[in-house]
């Protein structure tokens, strides 16, 4: 993604919150080069002094499949987004589009199961006000 220098958000705090408020993502791997994507509903962890991301996908999904032989996974992250008329601008100008998006590249891997048991309820904790439960989240 091209990012004018003065555009460019290097503040992990910044980042982190954009995450938070806006984490409906689209996860981006390839298979024998050919690009797979996924949009899902994803959580942004901190362990120490590492963040790595987490969701689940179906397993009748065959993109997870691709996770462990796909060298560079690609998570992009969007927020607010509008169109800029060059009618708006005092002097000539072009047309634009003003948005706000964070792309993060990592290595995917498979959660073990109680790994993704406390993912899950995490992400539950987040997204269900009513306090849903169920048994197969523990």
């Amino acid at each position: 993604m091209y990012i004018p220098k003065y555009f460019k958000i290097t503040n992990a705090e910044e980042i982190w919150d954009f995450v938070q408020k806006n984490s409906f993502g689209t996860i981006i791997t390839t298979d024998q080069g050919k690009p797979t994507a996924t949009h899902l509903p994803l959580g942004l962890n901190k362990k120490d002094d590492d963040y790595y991301i987490t969701g689940h996908m179906a397993y009748g999904n065959p993109q997870w499949r691709t996770f462990e032989t796909c060298e560079d996974v690609l998570v992009m992250f969007q927020g607010p987004h509008a169109y800029v008329s060059s009618s708006w601008y005092s002097h000539e100008n072009v047309p634009t589009w003003n948005y706000q998006a964070i792309h993060m590249y990592g290595k995917g891997s498979i959660l073990e199961k109680d790994e993704l048991i406390e993912d899950l309820k995490r992400m539950l904790g987040k997204y269900e006000q009513n306090g849903w439960k169920s048994s197969f989240v523990g």
